[in-house]
């Protein structure tokens, strides 16, 4: 896990196809910024999107439980991507592949 997200909520999501980003809008006008996006997928989004933990896995370390509710993630095993995963306490859960992160 890269920074203690615990108990944030996410408000909105924006994807910007002509820089390639992806920003996860959260409270307090915070952002968690994703850039080089290959693909994602959200599940869940609803008026409370509370963020449990966010983990990233190279993708020959991909736990068997992501795999099995992801089943797309398998095109990426053994490249030198990362994927990142957000559990969720309540609401928006999802997986997004890209090759770096920064905030």
């Amino acid at each position: 896990m890269y920074k203690d997200y615990h108990d944030i909520s996410i408000n909105g999501i924006y994807h910007d196809k002509s820089q390639n980003i992806l920003k996860l809008l959260c409270d307090n006008s915070q952002e968690i910024i994703f850039s080089n996006i290959l693909q994602f997928e959200f599940n869940f989004f609803s008026d409370q999107n509370v963020i449990f933990e966010i983990n990233s896995y190279k993708t020959n370390e991909l736990p068997v439980p992501i795999m099995e509710d992801y089943p797309f993630l398998k095109n990426y095993i053994n490249t030198d991507l990362l994927i990142f995963y957000i559990n969720s306490s309540v609401g928006l859960s999802g997986v997004i592949i890209c090759e770096n992160k920064y905030k």
